[in-house]
């Protein structure tokens, strides 16, 4: 959540913002209170269609974080052997034979 808000913003404009709005260096989420019309007009970034921590009752995971767990989890689960399955994984896809790779995943398990 924290860089939603501010996700394509070039660095040029985020600094003067978060001095601005008393956040630099930042060291809180930005919030919706911080955004006014002056900052709408001063910055060319569209700060008035983002969504702000103050604003949200919930938020969906990071699809980020996603992958680096998983992969975090496939090898400590796995060690060396991740990187063998991870060969498996390319020559089933170059052969088309992505049930190869299925079946040899369960005999690890």
């Amino acid at each position: 959540m924290l860089g939603r808000t501010i996700e394509g913003i070039k660095t040029n404009e985020l600094i003067p913002f978060l001095t601005e709005t008393g956040n630099y260096p930042m060291k809180r989420y930005i919030y919706k209170s911080d955004i006014n019309d002056g900052i709408c007009k001063k910055y060319e970034y569209p700060f008035a269609q983002r969504f702000y921590a103050d604003t949200l009752d919930y938020m969906i995971c990071d699809d980020d974080l996603n992958y680096v767990v998983l992969g975090q989890k496939l090898i400590d689960k796995y060690s060396r052997d991740f990187l063998l399955a991870r060969r498996y994984m390319a020559m089933a896809r170059q052969s088309g034979q992505v049930h190869v790779l299925h079946r040899r995943a369960r005999s690890i398990s």
